[in-house]
């Protein structure tokens, strides 16, 4: 293998999928695809539902070391009510892009982290980026944990510098591509306490085989959002009477971008999709549309809350209530044209 440099032209992904490793298949649908179609990634969201989740926050603050990202009460889960990408779900998504879109995964099972590396490296050099599971423990980038907390999470490898010894790295806890030193990654491999596997994803022929009818028949047997919605609408003023009104909402941010974004861009990708342009067209998308811009509007809500440190959640509970109307008035309209 020659020692030169390379970068592959995969971008930071258009949106978050439930976690770090189900965004960078956003990027890679959309790398291997040469544009952009990763909307019909969301569609394996068909056999999903919106969850609430029971959390006990002081409990869940305690045993994540006060990481939000694990007191997400909105999630998204299988069929079986599995969470999204917990266990092997995740390998179900990785079936589904080889199905619909001729997309490969390969693991890398890190034995020796200098092989592993070279491993990495050649990947890149055949066109195939790599998601990479690391301890931010050992992530100068992170902010958050380096040298402070172990942390499991990913990150995608898009391109090396084999003279300088980096990667390129593209990170969902960053906007900005980065840089990471070989070292800080073998370190990584050797002393952190969680999996360290790498997921090569390859594609010589890609294909686009949605069946949109196949995927609405699936999406609109049930209900997947409304009523797990209300439950955790009745529960919300509880959670507001504890004593850490920021965990509640940094936990509840990430639900939207992580969870309810991608669950509401798949159904509204789904329905026009599948319905002609007429005279309904632009009222159903208006429609659909809505309960996006509501929780948008929420979301900004949240984000001043949390920079003026300011802990009064009526207007939170108020606009929850709006959304639960949005998705009452439209599922009868979907219902009646799907």
């Amino acid at each position: 293998m020659q020692k030169n440099n390379y970068s592959l032209s995969i971008d930071n992904p258009e949106y978050f999928f439930v976690n770090c490793n189900g965004s960078y298949i956003v990027s890679a649908v959309n790398f291997f695809a040469k544009n952009k179609c990763s909307d019909d990634l969301l569609l394996f969201l068909a056999n999903c539902k919106l969850k609430f989740l029971n959390l006990d926050l002081k409990e869940t603050k305690e045993i994540s070391n006060n990481n939000a990202w694990r007191f997400q009460l909105l999630k998204l889960c299988n069929s079986e009510g599995i969470p999204l990408f917990s266990g092997n779900t995740f390998l179900s998504l990785m079936e589904y892009v080889h199905k619909n879109f001729n997309i490969n995964s390969h693991y890398i099972r890190n034995e020796n982290p200098i092989l592993t590396i070279e491993e990495i490296i050649e990947s890149i050099v055949e066109g195939s980026p790599v998601i990479v599971k690391i301890d931010e423990y050992f992530n100068p980038a992170s902010q958050y944990f380096y040298k402070q907390n172990h942390n499991t999470h990913s990150v995608l490898v898009k391109g090396v510098n084999y003279k300088e010894k980096y990667f390129e790295i593209i990170d969902t806890e960053s906007k900005q591509l980065y840089n990471m030193e070989f070292k800080y990654l073998i370190d990584s491999f050797k002393y952190s306490i969680y999996r360290k596997d790498c997921i090569q994803l390859n594609c010589s022929n890609f294909e686009n085989k949605i069946n949109i009818e196949e995927f609405a028949k699936k999406y609109f047997a049930e209900d997947r959002i409304y009523s797990e919605l209300n439950l955790f609408a009745d529960r919300l003023p509880e959670y507001f009477k504890e004593d850490d009104p920021e965990f509640l909402l940094k936990g509840l941010l990430f639900s939207i971008n992580y969870q309810i974004v991608p669950m509401l861009r798949g159904r509204s990708h789904l329905i026009m999709k599948f319905i002609d342009s007429d005279k309904h067209f632009d009222e159903l998308r208006n429609k659909v549309n809505n309960p996006y811009k509501l929780w948008m509007n929420l979301k900004f809500l949240i984000l001043k809350k949390l920079k003026l440190k300011e802990g009064h959640h009526t207007n939170i509970n108020e606009k929850i209530q709006n959304i639960l109307d949005a998705e009452r008035r439209i599922l009868s309209e979907i219902k009646s044209i799907i």
